[in-house]
């Protein structure tokens, strides 16, 4: 996965599946991007052949899905698109250990099982970016 002018590399796999599973992306776009050379979310080209020059980016797994997520969201109210406030949770100690949810009350609902938490402060570690019951939200 390369910027759209090829000018960075954000991040590889020989397994198709790990884009499609890890990174969330749907298949029939990754394979019609891998074909076509479709831009994906005006951001992201696909390719199955190395690009000479490409700077190599050391961004973690758990920042490339978090920002895959924030670009989605962007590009859905871009269109006019109603969207839930989705929750990216990122442990604090392990950027690998990531939890998704749909909603801030799913979120809640996680977070709960740690200690005992509320929207309102959710809201605001994630809005002043520190760890909330051991976890950075987005």
């Amino acid at each position: 996965m390369y910027t759209k002018n090829f000018s960075e590399l954000i991040y590889s796999s020989d397994i198709q599946e790990d884009f499609i599973f890890k990174l969330k992306i749907h298949h029939n776009i990754f394979s019609k991007s891998i074909k076509s050379g479709t831009i994906y979310l005006d951001k992201y080209i696909f390719t199955d052949q190395p690009v000479e020059g490409a700077k190599i980016c050391n961004i973690s797994e758990g920042d490339i899905i978090a920002m895959l997520e924030k670009d989605r969201l962007e590009v859905k109210k871009k269109e006019g698109i109603k969207v839930k406030r989705k929750v990216i949770l990122i442990a604090e100690n392990d950027k690998n250990n990531i939890k998704l949810f749909d909603s801030i009350s799913d979120c809640i609902a996680f977070l709960n099982t740690i200690a005992p938490s509320n929207k309102t402060t959710l809201y605001r570690y994630i809005k002043s970016g520190k760890s909330y019951h051991g976890f950075i939200g987005q």
